[in-house]
């Protein structure tokens, strides 16, 4: 396992074929997996995080607004504070916004989307999907597979698209569209 660190300023760094643990430190960093088991982790600032082949876990970082993007392995992906957008790649995925105004995209693969603390956007791809809102005022998108949204706290959107969704809103005045099974859903 190779770890390499980057600085407190503007880092581009990429890894190896093998398992890396990359730490970007402060600064807006773009930092890469390359192949292997990678974990990523931005730090402060607005970093950009890719995963690429492997299993990888990418944390964006702490306050600031991060990107991470992955490829087709079952990956972890982590917004922390800050307005993040996380992609999840063609495998069963897990992305964390944290807090913060957050855009989460699942992509293909059965992915687990949670929204945690702040107003999330979350749209996903082919497959089921198990997407969770949390506090704040959410717009989750199901569209293809048979998926599960939960809004959670807040007034939220949940739209089921395709195929046999069940969508909950939980607390707040929610409205689901396109759902096959409803429940603590106000319009």
């Amino acid at each position: 396992m190779n770890v390499i660190h980057g600085t407190p300023k503007n880092d581009k760094i990429k890894g190896t074929p093998g398992n890396d643990i990359i730490i970007g430190y402060g600064g807006n960093d773009r930092l890469e997996g390359m192949g292997g088991n990678d974990c990523l982790i931005g730090g402060p600032g607005d970093d950009q995080l890719y995963g690429d082949e492997g299993g990888d876990i990418l944390w964006g970082g702490e306050v600031d607004n991060s990107t991470v993007y992955t490829s087709k392995d079952r990956d972890k992906l982590y917004g922390d504070d800050g307005d993040d957008e996380l992609y999840g790649g063609g495998d069963k995925d897990r992305l964390d916004g944290n807090a913060g105004g957050d855009w989460l995209y699942g992509d293909d693969g059965d992915d687990t989307m949670v929204g945690d603390d702040g107003n999330h956007t979350m749209y996903r791809g082919a497959g089921p999907d198990n997407m969770r809102g949390d506090d704040g005022n959410d717009m989750i998108y199901g569209e293809a597979g048979d998926d599960k949204l939960y809004g959670r706290q807040g007034d939220d959107t949940l739209d089921g698209g395709d195929n046999n969704d069940q969508l909950d809103g939980s607390a707040g005045t929610d409205t689901c569209i396109a759902g096959e099974k409803l429940k603590s859903c106000e319009q």
